[in-house]
């Protein structure tokens, strides 16, 4: 046993997680923790939409398909300044139920006493005490989710069901059912077939995003280390009527991975390509040729990763950072402006070294009091290495002359170490951020970024 708990957090450090992510049953988690985890899907963002502003919505599907999930989705996305939500885990059979449920009841010991006295017997709980409490609240409007619709065997209550909707203009309603077989026409009449959701399974694209976003939770990335070959098989018609299907295989997956060490040794191993833009795949790309910015992206040793790697997820990773480096040319918040640009080569052969300062790679780094040191990737330590100790600052083009480091690179390097990439953070939250700062500076009679390490950061730092 011993060794299948220390087997799993060896996993859990390979993959940078903080836990494991497809073992929590959100229904029995707070908000905060349903949100972080739950990942919603098209039917239920409408239904969040709508329930907004109609009276009521139902959602039907077969079980495990993710209805009870999407009600607590909507419940906890409603502004708590403009509704209040009761959640019924099962319809109630009876007003009293009912009553009971939402505070509205008169059947505490001090009703019963006074029954007593006055010689009757307690009546029971009246339309118009619910009522009575739903105008309670004043401005908010009042929303009943009520889970396992199909199961209320007193149908006399879906007739109750629709004369509150009638009478109370800011009382909402939101259903969950296997089918609207039991509703009777008058109750559907008022909800209307736009508000009415259909939920049959999901699709692997959605399932994908649902991995991808609980990973994400607990720290990792994309969807490693699940490889495409894998999901392919994973993803059957059955397994994607319900997460709780696939979530199964995953788990022995994680636990086959765990427990073997040469796929542990290779998954430890595992670091990213150096990405960059090939001048002759540029050419060939017509978008690219017409003036768009969409360069090929490739790896070092030439291999189109897009291309090569379109269903492999073990790579999403990798993609996805380097558009996110051609996203920032055309974005204000750009590193380097697109009239900024310095062609390196030609900055060297000019002779132009930009603004004066050490810009060495230090000799020696002392990061005792930086524990976190070791989670910056590579090239995030090589250029926070040459900042250090560099009161003027550095310019991309010096940065990417002294560390030899490809645009894309040092690009995505230098976003991250500011502390504009959200991702980033989220992986290494044990990390400062931002670890630099950036100015803009006339050099050569053309601005120009200069970057600089953040001092309260130099300061941790001894360098010689």
């Amino acid at each position: 046993m011993e060794k299948v708990f220390e087997a799993k957090q060896a996993l859990m450090s390979a993959l940078g997680w903080s836990e494991n992510p497809f073992v929590k049953d959100l229904r029995l988690e707070n908000k905060e923790e349903f949100l972080k985890f739950y990942c919603p899907f098209e039917s239920a963002s409408m239904l969040k939409k709508l329930a907004f502003d109609t009276k009521a919505c139902i959602l039907l599907g077969p079980k495990g398909v993710g209805k009870t999930s999407a009600l607590h989705y909507v419940m906890y996305s409603l502004p708590k300044e403009e509704f209040v939500a009761f959640f019924f885990k099962q319809p109630p059979e009876s007003l009293d139920e009912f009553a009971a449920e939402i505070g509205a009841a008169k059947h505490g010991i001090v009703h019963k006493i006074r029954s007593l006295f006055a010689g009757k017997k307690p009546k029971g709980s009246t339309r118009g005490q619910i009522a009575e409490r739903v105008k309670y609240f004043d401005n908010r409007k009042v929303v009943f989710f009520i889970d396992e619709a199909h199961l209320l065997r007193n149908a006399d209550m879906y007739m109750e069901f629709k004369y509150l909707l009638d009478e109370l203009p800011d009382l909402r309603m939101v259903l969950c059912a296997l089918s609207k077989d039991s509703f009777p026409d008058s109750l559907l009449h008022i909800v209307g077939e736009g508000s009415v959701f259909y939920r049959n399974k999901f699709t692997e694209k959605e399932m994908r995003e649902i991995i991808a976003h609980r990973i994400s939770a607990v720290g990792g990335s994309g969807l490693v280390p699940f490889d495409a070959e894998f999901l392919e098989k994973t993803f059957t018609e059955q397994n994607l009527l319900t997460p709780r299907y696939v979530f199964d295989e995953l788990n022995n997956y994680l636990a086959d991975l765990a427990l073997d060490e040469k796929r542990m040794d290779r998954l430890r191993a595992r670091k990213p390509k150096v990405v960059s833009i090939s001048d002759e795949r540029r050419a060939e790309n017509p978008a690219t040729a017409s003036g768009e910015k969409k360069p090929t992206i490739i790896s070092s040793d030439g291999i189109d990763l897009e291309k090569e790697y379109e269903h492999d997820t073990l790579v999403a990773d990798i993609i996805a950072e380097s558009r996110n480096a051609q996203q920032k040319k055309s974005n204000e918040r750009n590193i380097v402006d697109a009239d900024e640009e310095v062609d390196v080569k030609e900055m060297e052969a000019s002779g132009d070294s930009g603004p004066k300062g050490n810009g060495q790679t230090l000799s020696f780094l002392t990061t005792i009091h930086a524990e976190w040191w070791v989670q910056l990737s590579p090239s995030q330590q090589q250029i926070l290495s040459l900042l250090l100790p560099s009161q003027a600052g550095l310019t991309l083009a010096q940065i990417m002359a002294k560390t030899k480091l490809s645009q894309n690179t040092a690009f995505n390097a230098l976003y991250q170490l500011r502390g504009d990439d959200k991702a980033e953070i989220a992986r290494k939250s044990e990390v400062p951020f931002p670890l630099i700062s950036v100015k803009k500076q006339v050099v050569g009679k053309k601005k120009r970024n200069i970057y600089f390490a953040n001092e309260k950061i130099r300061n941790i730092f001894t360098t010689n």
